[in-house]
């Protein structure tokens, strides 16, 4: 085995465990079905597989072009995790409330697989800095090629587990899923809540500056 191949399949070891534990299949798929409630097969595979897709593009953008973006539209990742926070807290409490009108437009538009479950779910800040620390790792244009495929495989698993997602439901019974869901809403609410705080976090040693120059010139 050439030191190349020993090179490449190290990055494959470091690249797929950490894109397949961050965008988290389980948590989705609890998530998924959650929201969605009873639907028809055709369209949960329908769902899944824009939502899978639409992730696939983001991360593979933000993977190959994403510090460049952040640049051109001068957006820092601690506004993009305040952001998603925030949207991931409105779904949370839908589903705390079982808001299902909402839940029917947001299946009818398609909305649903886009936001929140696209994004930021799936591919939502955390996904979005593994793939730039990922891409800071590739050494040349085949490791950013093998980055990309990893990306798809971590997606394809999420679909498979996305679309059986409701199997799973199923065997637990109406009873244990009410619960699951309500329970999904709250967890949902920390990790939001959570999202925003560490946004608020990074957001601080920059802003610190600039509000206590405001301070001093105004107060």
């Amino acid at each position: 085995m050439t030191d190349f191949l020993k090179e490449i399949l190290a990055y494959i070891g470091l690249a797929l465990p950490a894109l397949i534990v961050i965008t988290n299949p389980v948590s989705a798929a609890t998530f998924f079905v959650a929201y969605l409630g009873d639907t028809k097969p055709k369209e949960i595979r329908k769902i899944a597989w824009n939502a899978c897709m639409t992730a696939a593009y983001v991360m593979i953008i933000f993977a190959i072009f994403g510090t460049l973006i952040f640049k051109i539209f001068n957006i820092t990742l601690y506004a993009f995790q305040i952001a998603g926070g925030i949207i991931l807290f409105g779904v949370a409490i839908d589903i705390r409330k079982g808001r299902r009108q909402d839940i029917e437009a947001a299946k009818a538009s398609e909305d649903f697989s886009v936001t929140p479950l696209a994004i930021p779910m799936i591919a939502g800040p955390g996904a979005i800095t593994t793939c730039l620390m990922l891409a800071g790792e590739a050494k040349d244009i085949v490791f950013l090629g093998v980055l990309v495929c990893c990306i798809m495989v971590s997606l394809l698993i999420m679909y498979v587990i996305l679309t059986h997602a409701f199997k799973i439901s199923k065997f637990l019974g109406t009873g244990a899923t009410k619960i699951i869901t309500r329970l999904m809403g709250l967890i949902l609410a920390v990790i939001a809540i959570q999202f925003v705080l560490n946004g608020v976090k990074a957001a601080i040693p920059v802003l610190a500056p600039i509000l206590s120059k405001c301070l001093k010139t105004y107060g």
